[in-house]
């Protein structure tokens, strides 16, 4: 279901043209491409975007644990939450299954089974590997996006809000 609904939804993010799945190898009608790695598309080979500058030691942490998954989820839910107000999955409670919700910047965390996880670096549950500067999506395809202890690491922070702001339906 995710998938075929992916496949509906991505667009080249150099040129916007529609993709076609050529073997495991994504390709636009100007012959940009991207690989597509255990049903996985990745748009981004060099995906190191962080902004890590100050933070290398969170970072490199974060890297790490993330490596193991269980532990870095214990650690998020019980230490993160001190940190939160709203948790993602109350704000996006009201929204129907079916509705397109998009989780930039999703680490290793599933906030439900239909939210498309996308992230920068290929961690367990991310459903796309992309640049959060260049969105691989159709402009006004998504009903919601979540993007939680995300911006603090981007080196411009505007832009990407901008993307998110271009795949999400107007009011």
């Amino acid at each position: 279901m995710k998938r075929e609904l992916l496949q509906s939804i991505l667009v080249c993010p150099v040129c916007g043209d529609s993709l076609q799945k050529n073997d495991e190898i994504l390709v636009c009608a100007h012959h940009h491409s991207f690989s597509v790695t255990h049903g996985i598309p990745r748009f981004v080979e060099n995906s190191h975007q962080a902004n890590t500058e100050g933070d290398d030691l969170i970072h490199g942490l974060k890297l790490f644990f993330k490596k193991y998954p269980k532990v870095f989820s214990f650690l998020y839910y019980v230490i993160g939450a001190w940190f939160l107000g709203k948790s993602p999955q109350k704000a996006l409670a009201h929204l129907h299954e079916g509705s397109i919700i998009l989780n930039v910047g999703s680490g290793l965390k599933v906030l439900r089974p239909d939210v498309i996880n996308i992230d920068f670096q290929a961690f367990e549950n991310v459903d796309v590997v992309a640049d959060i500067y260049h969105l691989p999506f159709r402009s006004s395809v998504a009903d919601a996006s979540v993007s939680e202890c995300v911006g603090e690491h981007l080196r411009d922070p505007e832009v990407s809000l901008a993307e998110i702001y271009r795949v999400l339906k107007p009011d």
